[in-house]
């Protein structure tokens, strides 16, 4: 990844982390039991990280893995639907009362599932994964600060 594409991700972290702080509002403040447990402060920033973790699907991982795959692939696309149709052998299997259903033997995992490195690199090539981690990092770095801020609210 170019240090031009990692200082464009780092940027579109930081806007999404301060939108995020400037709109935020918590889905719910009936949990008392929770906030008589860990306090007030704790159930803030964890009702903001689950939050948090649903923008970032939307707003980050999706647009950096589609610029990262762009530079790789002719064509790039989000949201397919790979079938109309399912056979009849998978329709039974995906039937089959009282069996519980697992990634293993419904999916190669060895050449169909990715995850954390090898999805990254998968995108943008090798070394992406470290480079994404490292904008994040940046990024926390530069907003500490402004995080700090938000949050020191609730104690």
């Amino acid at each position: 990844m170019s240090s031009q594409r990692q200082l464009m991700i780092k940027e579109k972290i930081k806007d999404c982390m301060r939108e995020k702080l400037q709109s935020y509002n918590r889905e719910t403040d009936n949990m008392p039991f929770h906030y008589r447990l860990l306090g007030r402060d704790r159930m803030a920033l964890y009702s903001f990280i689950q939050s948090l973790n649903t923008t970032f699907g939307v707003s980050i991982y999706e647009p950096v893995a589609i610029a990262l795959a762009r530079e790789r692939f002719q064509v790039v696309k989000t949201q397919v639907k790979p079938f109309n149709q399912i056979s009849t052998e998978a329709q039974r299997q995906i039937q089959k009362s009282y069996r519980r259903w697992t990634l293993k033997g419904m999916l190669d995992l060895d050449h169909e599932v990715l995850i954390a490195e090898e999805l990254w690199d998968f995108f943008g090539g090798e070394g992406s994964y470290a480079d994404l981690l490292d904008a994040f990092e940046m990024a926390g770095i530069e907003l500490r600060d402004e995080i700090d801020s938000y949050f020191e609210k609730f104690k």
